[in-house]
């Protein structure tokens, strides 16, 4: 069972990491955001990070295993025997 302490330090750090997110969607420095939340320097790239890591799409990681073309057109003028469209 946890104790309200470690609850109380769960919201603050959600709390927290939140502002640090809103804030950074402004042009402000990162040292002005620590300052202003009260916060070590470091922590707000750290935050950023890990949000955009988040966000971030790997493609090479979603491409499907299957992949199928419509039309298949070989014409003189391809620079290769094959060529798809």
């Amino acid at each position: 069972m946890t104790n309200l302490h470690d609850i109380v330090l769960q919201i603050t750090d959600k709390i927290v990491k939140n502002e640090i997110k809103v804030k950074t969607c402004d042009t402000v420095y990162e040292t002005h955001i620590a300052k202003e939340l009260n916060i070590y320097v470091h922590t707000v790239p750290r935050v950023v990070n890990k949000t955009a890591d988040s966000l971030r799409i790997n493609p090479l990681n979603e491409l499907p295993q299957q992949m199928c073309w419509d039309k298949f057109i070989s014409v003189a003028s391809a620079e290769a025997s094959m060529s798809f469209a």
